[in-house]
Formats: structure tokens, sequence, C-alpha cells
């Protein structure tokens, strides 16, 4: 009893108003002083509480980073318009391709943007004579602009940015990078990323020299989280140390591969934004299957099992049997490629071993869990089965996301994994509520201490629903790593929200917190507590409430003890629970 105490008294403490919390604990503030001995690399806060802004360096989703090409004498165009920039430098590629149409060069577009896989090499390369590059690289600025969608590409999380202080080229900094391939796993060779990677350790280096030695965080959205991570993860440990303050990945591509990519890999995909094209997806789909980007991201087996994903008529595919499916859609050339290149990034996992924060979508029901062929027909839209997700990436791979990370204890230390109920993974970036989550998290990675170890714990959850207004945050796994608290029989905190939380319904969300028997394990990863009486919903597992705990509970308290709010949000917690002893 006394362990449920300490984690939940100081939690039912800062939900009181603040006039009773204070009295309660007078000696509770906001501190946001640096942690002794803080030097370089350290101190991010000055005497009077204001941040000191750590460089920050943004990898973005896929379809951002603006592509330039080079056309050799050794390039032979299928048609002779494709060769008229032959001999005529750099040219934009993949930037506005709003004028490809008028310029009859959609055909020769697609051509110069085909990647090759050589298998001699188990590597991709461009087609022979055509030379490509990034442009902006380092830039905040340098993003490709759709421009019928001029928010997109961290338009407004730079704006963001700058308002709490960033400028580019001086605290804030971006990584482009060539959307066609993907970072490789140890053991596989990427003559690009090698490149990519090179920059990227100069260019987080330099930024580092910039300001005063100090480290740097490096944020990754979408498939830019997948490079953040294989980046940090390619790295001496020693240079992880001295460079990386923090990582941030928000809606991160997993290698656990997520159903969508499968839609586009059998349907084509309209990412990429071609006006006026007909039937889009079909058009460009010879090109999407010949980037290495295509294929990495197809769902694993160990995560998805044998739940048909593809239906049709004929048969069933399932995880296990992406090969037949590559074959049957017109396309075993792809199957070598698959099996040396995807297959081993879907097997292979190394934690990154730095503060880490995962910051996820859920409660989007639409996203594609299951695709319908009724009759065999790939050039046909499926009908979609949908489920739970940030309407791209599966809830299932997030999770099988998180318990590979917190599967490691020095990395369970350092991890927190965010779950916003209702953010969706392309607006989750430029969203009014998401995005002050996400610009959150940003700066209390700025700060000296890790908020809170493996978990979005109380500490953050409260600050972020008192200070700033955000409300409905669903903390999926308020507790779940709080190490021993899954015995089977002993109570835990597992399903805790924050939701609607005013003045005037303070009360009311106090008094809708429950205390919860945990059945199983996989129980605490799962649950979501509905903070207002609601029928909760669960994932893997049976719980029992038990009702009224927390008013009883609240009703045995002392004041001595409650804890002061300092002790949650400065980062002094370890598994989950606060380091400072209760009295």
């Amino acid at each position: 009893m006394a362990r449920i105490l300490q984690v939940v008294a100081p939690l039912l403490l800062l939900l009181l108003p603040t006039g009773l919390r204070e009295l309660l604990s007078p000696t509770t503030t906001i501190d946001h002083q640096p942690s002794e001995g803080a030097a370089n690399g350290g101190g991010t806060t000055t005497g009077g509480g204001e941040v000191l802004l750590h460089p920050l360096v943004l990898v973005p989703g896929l379809t951002c980073s603006e592509l330039e090409a080079r056309l050799t004498d050794a390039y032979r165009p299928s048609v002779p318009r494709c060769g008229a920039m032959k001999g005529k430098g750099w040219f934009g590629l993949w930037a506005n391709c709003s004028d490809l149409p008028a310029h009859h060069y959609v055909q020769c577009f697609i051509e110069q943007m085909t990647l090759v896989y050589d298998p001699a090499a188990n590597d991709y390369r461009n087609l022979p004579g055509v030379e490509t590059r990034v442009r902006g690289f380092g830039s905040s600025r340098g993003f490709q602009r759709n421009p019928e969608h001029t928010t997109w590409c961290f338009e407004v999380l730079r704006h963001e940015l700058e308002k709490a202080g960033y400028r580019d080229g001086d605290t804030l900094f971006a990584a482009q990078y060539d959307l066609r391939y993907a970072p490789p796993v140890p053991g596989q060779s990427s003559e690009v990323f090698s490149r990519y990677f090179r920059r990227l350790t100069r260019l987080i280096e330099d930024a580092s020299e910039k300001n005063e030695n100090k480290k740097v965080i490096l944020f990754g959205h979408s498939f830019g989280g997948m490079v953040a991570l294989e980046f940090v993860r390619s790295t001496p440990m020693s240079w992880r140390d001295r460079y990386i303050k923090h990582l941030i990945l928000v809606a991160p591509v997993p290698a656990e591969g997520l159903v969508q990519t499968l839609h586009y890999f059998v349907s084509g995909s309209d990412l990429m934004y071609i006006p006026t094209v007909a039937q889009l997806s079909l058009t460009l789909r010879p090109m999407w299957r010949s980037f290495e980007s295509s294929i990495v991201n197809i769902p694993s087996p160990a995560v998805f099992g044998d739940r048909p994903l593809v239906v049709t008529a004929r048969r069933n595919y399932s995880a296990y049997d992406v090969e037949d499916l590559l074959a049957d859609i017109g396309f075993g050339a792809g199957v070598e490629p698959f099996t040396r290149r995807a297959v081993p990034k879907m097997t292979s996992f190394q934690a990154p071993m730095v503060p880490t924060t995962c910051i996820n979508g859920v409660g989007n029901n639409g996203t594609p869990e299951q695709l319908v062929y009724w009759d065999g027909d790939f050039d046909a839209e499926p009908e979609i089965v949908y489920g739970d997700g940030d309407n791209t990436i599966n809830l299932i791979s997030m999770l099988a996301f998180d318990e590979k990370m917190r599967r490691q204890p020095e990395q369970n230390k350092l991890y927190k994994s965010i779950k916003l109920h209702g953010a969706e993974h392309g607006t989750i970036v430029r969203e009014d509520w998401a995005l002050k989550r996400v610009m959150q998290e940003i700066l209390e990675a700025n700060r000296d201490d890790f908020l809170v170890a493996s978990t979005d714990g109380p500490g953050t959850k409260l600050k972020l629903a008192f200070e700033i207004g955000i409300y409905d945050i669903v903390g999926i796994d308020l507790t779940a790593e709080m190490s021993g608290f899954y015995t089977e029989g002993e109570y835990d905190l597992s399903g805790f929200a924050v939701g609607n939380i005013d003045d005037a319904a303070m009360r009311r969300t106090f008094m809708g917190i429950r205390m919860v028997l945990v059945v199983s394990r996989e129980s605490a990863d799962r649950i979501i507590e509905d903070t207002h009486g609601a029928k909760p919903t669960y994932g893997i597992g049976d719980v029992i409430h038990g009702e009224g705990n927390a008013r009883e509970l609240f009703d045995k308290m002392m004041a001595k003890n409650l804890m002061a709010w300092t002790a949650m949000i400065n980062g002094n917690a370890q598994t989950g629970r606060p380091k400072a002893a209760l009295a």
C-alpha cells in the first residue's frame, strides 16, 4: 500500500485547485533551475528560469526534401524530350512539380526519379547518366512546398520555433535527404545514406560548436523519424554522449511496418503531388515501386502475425506472404530487394541509448488495417478495413516499437512515449493543439533533466494541462514501466487521462481517477481510463476497477506525505516513480 501512496499522493495533490494544493504543500513551486554543476552540453536555463536553447536539427517527412538532377552523356532517354536537359547542369527534379504537365515532362520525371536495384552490391542506384543531389541541406527553410498545401513540411512548426527564439542557421537547422532511399541497418551498405550520415554528423558538430558546444536536439517526423533513429544508432557511443542532447521522434515510421505501405505498393501512391495527372497513383506506381523507401516498412510477421492484410477472392495474404504478393501483383523483381533490404530491417533493433521522446497520435479509426481486392484487380482501389492508429501508422506497430525501446533497461530509463488522442500522422506537427504538445516536448528537452523515465508521467501531463490548456490528452502508458507493479494481483495506477481540465471541472476530474487491478502485464500497456465515468476501453488483458479508491486514499493522506510540484517536473524520477522519498 505504501508503494501505491508513493505514486498516487503527488498525483492527487496536483489535481486539486491551486489554493488547496498550496495549503497542503506550502513549499510547492515551479522551478526550472539547472542541475548543479551543469556545464557545456548541460546547462539550459538561466537563474530566472528562461530556457537557453540547444541547437535543433529537423529531419523532415518523406516528400519534403527537394531533389536536383544532372544528366550526363551516359543518360539514354526513352524519348528525345527527356534528354533536353543533358549537359545543362543541375535542375530541379523533385521540387514544385506543378509545372511538369505544362512542359510534358511527367514521363521524363518518372524515368529520372526511378531507382535500379543492384544485386551485386545489394544497394540502389540512379539510372545510368542521372546524377542527383538534395537541395537546401542544413536550412530549415529548404523544404519542398506543395502549392496546394503551403503549411506542410515543418512550415508551421518552424514559425513556432522561431517564436520560441530559434533562428535558422544559428540554432535551427535541417537535414534533408533523398526520399527514394532508406537508411541502412548494421550489415547493410548504402552509398547514398553513408554520404548523408557524414553530412549530418558534420552538421551536428558544427551546430554544437556554433552554440558554445551545447549538445544538439535531433527531431524527426514520419519517415524522418526512422532516418534520425538509424543515424543515432550508427554513431559511436562516445559521439552520442558528446553531441546528442535528446532524440525526439514524432509519428516515426516504424520498422515494424504499416498496412498503408502495402496499399501504396500494391495500388500506387499519390504522396508525390503532380496536378492534372489522371490516375496519378497508377501513373507513378512503377517509379514508386523502384524506391527503397517504398518497400522497407511493409508489415513485419513478428508484429502482424498471420492476420490477413490483403484479401482477394482467390487467397489472402498475411505478413508471412509478402513474397507471394509481390509476384502476384506483377512485381517479382521486388522479391530479392525485399528479402535482402527490407526483412533485415524488421529483425534488427538497437536502442539509441540517448534520451528519447516518441510522440504518436492514437484514437483515429481511419488507419488502414486490411485491403480487400475482391476480384484480384490490383489496379483498382481496394475496399479498406480501418482500425486504430494515426490514420497512417497502425497502433499495433506503435506499441511494438515502445516495447522494443523499453526492453533495454538503460534505454528504458531514457525513454518517454506519448500518445495524443486524435492527433493525425501528417497534421501532428501543424494542428494547433497537437503542435503545442510537440513544442512542449522540444522546450522540455532543452532543460537539464529528462522529465520522466520511460513514460509520460504525471509531472509532464499535469504541467501541460494546467499551464498550457491542452485538454483530452490520453495517458495510455502513464505508469506502464513502473518496475515491480506488474506482479499479478497488485494495484497499479495504469490508466490516467487529463480531460477538459478547468477550474469548474478540476474536482470532477479528481473524482474520476480510478485505481486499477492489473490482471496481466499486457493490460498495463493498453489501458485508456476515462476520467469522467464513461465506459473505459481496453486493449490486451482484463482489469478490475476499484471504485472510489482515489477518494478513499486522499481522505487518509497527511499533508507531510504529499510531494512538492518540483519533484514531479524536474526530472527526479526513476522507473517512473519519484526519486525523493516520501516522509
